[in-house]
């Protein structure tokens, strides 16, 4: 009964920030329901001490996550080899990206914060990387992780890190976008208006099912959990086939898909312990003004003059996957009205399917390699391949 009453408040709410965006700041793009309601939702678990109701918003989150990493797969509308071949470039420049983070972040916490601050864990590494380039989805999938290990407290600081990456993120990029001279912009398609059909809510809540048992099934067989994270995007890739044939519109999973990114955001806000925000406050600084100092930088010396072809549309759509996740990569990229779209949009959600198992098998594996006394080989580790996926990003570039 009390997730059904939560259910129902968190619809509430997004209502009631509906109504905030459309009166008080007449439904500008930059303003999202998600955000709005995540803080709303903050606010009032934080003033009424809903302590309960924040530990089942992670509930919430699990089933979130499964529906956005199960569309991917399903909004790819064909794959050959041609789309393959104009992926690799910017697959390589992604990957740097995600290697550099992980590497940058567990250098810093181990040489700089261990020494600086007493009660900070290596293991917060994983804020930034979880946080920035894997989005409110990686960061609540690490804290998951993190849990099974007896460290509580994770959740809390990657969302925090998320929420300031989504802002670096989407204002960051109407700066790029101003900047570059294009002054046609449309509006993402956006939650406030998005009422998915009834087969795609069918279809997800299938995928739902399928991956919750496939989840449980692994850990029944090799006593290891799968995040709902993976076992989605592996349901999606093997009920592609049969959407693809079906009468399931793809326009109405990609709706579904960003009004399920929204509700992530705003129950991952809703669950941020602000006592532990208070704790971790100046590292969570000082990590997340790298960030963004590292993201631009990537973005203008290896971005902008490294891509050969669309160099502006793949640079801005890895500058809002560095600093959001993919969902906000995507969606500066569809702020841009020209015929160009049509065909980048494609080799941008190839690429992160591709991506997806390196992506996947760090956010599973890191947890406990934090952990470790190898710790410092592993950051070193990691940079030198992001090093060398860099080196192949150019010479790919040029091709």
């Amino acid at each position: 009964m009390s997730y059904l009453v939560e259910i129902v408040a968190i619809g509430l709410i997004f209502y009631i920030s509906f109504l905030i965006k459309k009166k008080v700041f007449k439904n500008h793009w930059a303003i999202q329901i998600g955000m709005l309601s995540g803080f709303i939702l903050l606010a009032l678990t934080y003033y009424f001490k809903l302590e309960q109701v924040k530990n089942n918003l992670l509930f919430y989150i699990d089933i979130l996550l499964c529906i956005i990493s199960a569309s991917f797969p399903l909004t790819v509308k064909k794959f050959d080899k041609l789309l393959v071949q104009q992926t690799k470039s910017i697959m390589f420049y992604s990957i740097f990206q995600h290697l550099f983070q992980w590497a940058s972040a567990i250098i810093i916490f181990s040489f700089v914060f261990s020494y600086f601050f007493e009660n900070v864990g290596t293991y917060l590494a994983a804020s930034l990387p979880g946080g920035f380039v894997g989005g409110f989805g990686a960061a609540a999938v690490l804290d998951s992780i993190f849990k099974q290990l007896n460290i509580l407290d994770f959740l809390s600081v990657s969302i925090t890190m998320a929420t300031i990456g989504t802002f670096v993120s989407l204002f960051g990029g109407l700066y790029w976008i101003k900047k570059q001279g294009v002054s046609s912009l449309k509006e993402v398609v956006s939650e406030d208006y998005v009422i998915p059909k009834l087969r795609a809510f069918f279809l997800f809540t299938i995928c739902v099912i399928l991956s919750f048992f496939a989840s449980k099934l692994c850990s029944d067989l090799f006593n290891f959990k799968v995040p709902m994270l993976a076992s989605g995007i592996g349901v999606g890739i093997l009920i592609r086939p049969f959407v693809i044939k079906s009468s399931v519109d793809m326009y109405d999973i990609s709706n579904f898909s960003v009004l399920a990114t929204s509700a992530l955001v705003a129950v991952s806000i809703g669950a941020i312990k602000i006592v532990v925000v208070k704790t971790y406050l100046l590292p969570i600084v000082l990590i997340a003004i790298f960030g963004i100092v590292s993201s631009i930088f990537i973005y203008k010396f290896m971005g902008i003059k490294g891509f050969k072809e669309f160099a502006f549309e793949k640079s801005l759509f890895t500058w809002g996957w560095s600093t959001g996740g993919i969902v906000y990569g995507v969606a500066l990229t569809q702020m841009i009205r020209n015929k160009k779209n049509a065909r980048i949009i494609p080799i941008l959600a190839m690429s992160y399917i591709m991506l997806s198992p390196l992506e996947v098998s760090l956010i599973i594996l890191m947890p406990k390699l934090l952990l470790t006394n190898y710790i410092n080989y592993i950051g070193f580790g990691l940079l030198l391949l992001s090093v060398l996926c860099c080196i192949l990003h150019f010479k790919q570039a040029k091709k």
